[in-house]
């Protein structure tokens, strides 16, 4: 299966602009990862998703504010318009022809602005919580609980209890997109988990799975839930 995915570092060398933790995971568990270029000519996208099973949207930069109508606030870091751009463009191919897709981090944010959703541009300033979802030590496997919504495709696959995670964000969704739901959240309430109600085969999570430990229950449960969509 051919899992396309968005690079998560702009600017470097064609050999480092995908974080290799992100192929290594889909490699794990049977998926051979496709390193995308960004473009952003529509039929350049069609031709990019039936070429795919699967599309992993990768972590990285935030996501311009301008996307979904918002003034940039000065913690908001710098952002890539190509790089939201395509991101945008792709996901609504994704969500046309329904070719899964799996969002890690930026890109549960991505997903979210992408079909009307908002976001938090700062978690700090903006919610009152003793919570840590911006680990000092990039390496910490875990930062802080969280526990899927029953009756959610998420809690299927996940279980309903609470599970721990890492955490690397400053920003998360606010207001879910139209179509979509909240699957996963933390213990302060900060939305850890999005799904589309009508294509279970989209779906995100705020933490990052690909650098939990390899044995780890729940990261091995979301990618072999979407590879197994994928195959299908």
């Amino acid at each position: 299966m051919k899992i396309g995915c968005t690079p998560s570092e702009l600017g470097l060398s064609e050999e480092e602009k995908i974080r290799p933790a992100y192929l290594d995971y889909v490699r794990m568990y049977g998926g051979e990862p496709v390193c995308l270029d960004p473009v952003t000519e529509p039929e350049k996208i069609r031709e990019m998703v039936e070429a795919c099973d699967g599309f992993l949207f990768t972590g990285g930069q935030d996501v311009d504010p301008s996307c979904y109508g918002a003034e940039r606030e000065p913690e908001c870091e710098e952002a890539s318009e190509l790089r939201d751009t395509f991101e945008i463009l792709l996901a609504r191919e994704c969500m046309r022809t329904g070719k899964p897709v799996f969002g890690i981090c930026r890109g549960l944010q991505l997903l979210n602005v992408a079909f009307g959703g908002t976001l938090i541009q700062d978690i700090p300033k903006t919610v009152k919580t003793e919570t840590v979802h911006s680990q000092k030590n990039r390496t910490a496997k875990y930062a802080h609980a969280a526990q899927a919504v029953p009756g959610t495709v998420c809690a299927q696959i996940l279980g309903e209890d609470a599970f721990m995670v890492n955490s690397f964000h400053h920003q998360c969704a606010k207001t879910v997109a139209p179509g979509f739901r909240v699957s996963i959240l933390s213990p302060d309430g900060i939305i850890e988990g999005i799904e589309c109600v009508s294509l279970p085969q989209i779906k995100a999570v705020q933490w990052h799975p690909e650098r939990m430990d390899e044995n780890e229950p729940f990261s091995k449960a979301l990618m072999e839930d979407f590879l197994r969509r994928c195959e299908k």
